[in-house]
């Protein structure tokens, strides 16, 4: 998928929040009508999506990607850790122990 489909896909995305907000703002949406729209994308439109992007070609390209991608996942997690434990390991106060009650 190159960049400029992308951001066109993205672009549409945010018209269709922005038609939404619009509708809402000038009364054609009621709240009932909001939610049940929301129950149709979260619990039947975006599971199906998910699923099309899924059913793609198996290529050695794509699972290249996947593992760099993964790898860099990894890489990013441990990097964080290691940092999150060297800036809050010196302000930890003792643990104490809690008498039961």
């Amino acid at each position: 998928m190159c960049l400029s489909q992308l951001a066109s896909q993205i672009a549409v995305i945010f018209l269709l929040m922005l038609l939404g907000a619009l509708a809402r703002q000038l009364g054609f949406l009621s709240p009932t009508t909001i939610n049940d729209l929301t129950n149709l994308v979260l619990y039947f439109l975006s599971p199906l999506v998910i699923i099309k992007a899924f059913l793609a070609p198996f290529s050695v390209t794509r699972l290249k990607i996947f593992c760099l991608t993964l790898v860099g996942v990894v890489i990013t997690y441990l990097v964080t850790i290691l940092l999150a434990k060297l800036a809050f390991a010196k302000g930890q106060p003792p643990l104490t122990k809690v008498s039961g009650l």
